[in-house]
């Protein structure tokens, strides 16, 4: 019968040893602790003894590696999505973040030689793959989730990153990564020229997001019911994601939020209104709207819906996008987004004026925090500093008093 021997010493560690007519393994006590390292051994034991006496002893000793582990993770992911317990998206995500390894000499190390030590140098072997920053954090994340699966299914006794953390400071400094690129922001002849090729729906959504702000998910599922034409506000209670299903889950915590409706856009909205849904309609079924009241506060009384009243499929819009930037010989980069950039861009005038604050600035735009607001804009909000200082500067300068 195959038994646990110790504690017994092994150079200067303690450890517990489970003998096996194959080989002997050892359970690190210094490293794991005593009660952790006995039960494990213990584990070990036991399921050594039901595998021997099948004759099947020689599974618990092959060499798994790191392509195993990561391998193992994906299609454990893929078995619950096809149970309906994960999303396509989550599985699609690890697959994408995970299988950058496979360009690195890691993937086909053994397992459990796997250490701190290593996943740094992981790490600058990402790098220097030319992987941005933030995705090798992505990566190293979801590599510790497919080694503690591994632990579950005991390829490995332990997992050899469960607390290791990325090192943002350290790694940030010796990285090859690009520099962040400026966002792409139309100018309003730009805008003008893409409505003019338009349809009238598109050329609305358009203009929509580019004096409101809201994401394009956020326009997808946007519900009449959420416009205050009398007090002017529009408030963002839900989005379309990227499987074209309608959820109050929204991007950040601040994206439930209210923002302005202005003259031009209220105007067109009543227009709009008009055109697909009449007055008496709202509320109820109609031809253009599948009004349904849905668990969870889900709504389908659409702004902008298709013709069946479900929301517009994003990759249409970006598609349509691309169409009407070729009809409308406009060079410009980027997706729909680039609409979200305008309004930030304009509300960022506003700030040089002192007529608004950067915090009202990213409350507007639903950003989790202000820093992350002068991430992406940090250029232009720099830029609209520096001409007021010029222009405090210049007034109290005496070259700059007048004659008379």
């Amino acid at each position: 019968m195959i038994k646990v021997d110790g504690p017994m010493k092994k150079g200067r560690h303690q450890v517990f040893r489970v003998r096996t007519p194959i080989q002997s393994k050892i359970f690190n006590i210094t490293i794991l602790g005593k009660r952790v390292a006995r039960k494990m051994a213990d584990d070990f034991a036991t399921d050594a003894n039901k595998l021997h006496s099948t004759g099947h002893l020689d599974t618990m000793f092959i060499k798994y590696t790191v392509q195993n582990v990561i391998d193992g993770f994906i299609n454990d992911f893929e078995s619950l999505v096809a149970k309906g317990l994960r999303e396509d998206v989550s599985v699609n995500s690890y697959k994408n973040e995970l299988y950058k390894i496979k360009h690195t000499s890691f993937y086909t190390h053994e397992a459990k030689k796997f250490s701190y030590e290593e996943a740094a140098r992981l790490e600058t072997e990402l790098f220097k793959n030319q992987v941005t920053h933030k995705s090798v954090k992505k990566t190293m994340k979801a590599l510790k989730y497919a080694f503690r699966l591994a632990v579950v299914r005991k390829w490995l006794d332990f997992n050899p990153i469960q607390f290791y953390k990325f090192d943002d400071q350290g790694t940030k400094t010796n990285t090859a990564t690009k520099p962040k690129q400026k966002v792409v922001i139309p100018s309003d002849q730009q805008v003008s020229e893409l409505c003019r090729v338009a349809d009238e729906r598109e050329r609305n959504i358009y203009l929509f997001a580019a004096y409101t702000g809201l994401r394009i998910s956020e326009i997808r599922g946007l519900c009449w019911s959420w416009i205050d034409f009398d007090n002017n506000k529009i408030w963002v209670k839900q989005q379309a994601d990227q499987r074209n299903r309608l959820t109050t889950r929204l991007k950040t915590v601040n994206s439930d939020r209210f923002v302005f409706l202005l003259h031009d856009t209220k105007t067109m909205l009543l227009d709009w209104r008009a055109k697909t849904q009449p007055v008496a309609t709202i509320g109820h079924n109609s031809q253009n709207y599948a009004f349904n009241d849905v668990n969870d506060g889900v709504r389908y009384d659409l702004v902008f819906a298709k013709d069946d009243g479900t929301p517009i499929q994003r990759q249409y819009i970006h598609r349509l996008f691309a169409h009407h930037k070729k009809l409308a010989n406009i060079n410009l980069k980027g997706s729909t987004h680039c609409f979200r950039h305008l309004y930030a861009s304009k509300l960022i005038d506003e700030f040089k004026n002192k007529e608004i604050s950067q915090k009202h600035i990213s409350r507007l735009l639903g950003h989790r925090n202000s820093a992350y607001t002068e991430e992406v804009y940090g250029h232009l909000l720099v830029d609209a500093k520096k001409e007021q200082k010029l222009v405090e500067t210049l007034s109290n300068s005496e070259n700059f008093r007048h004659a008379i």
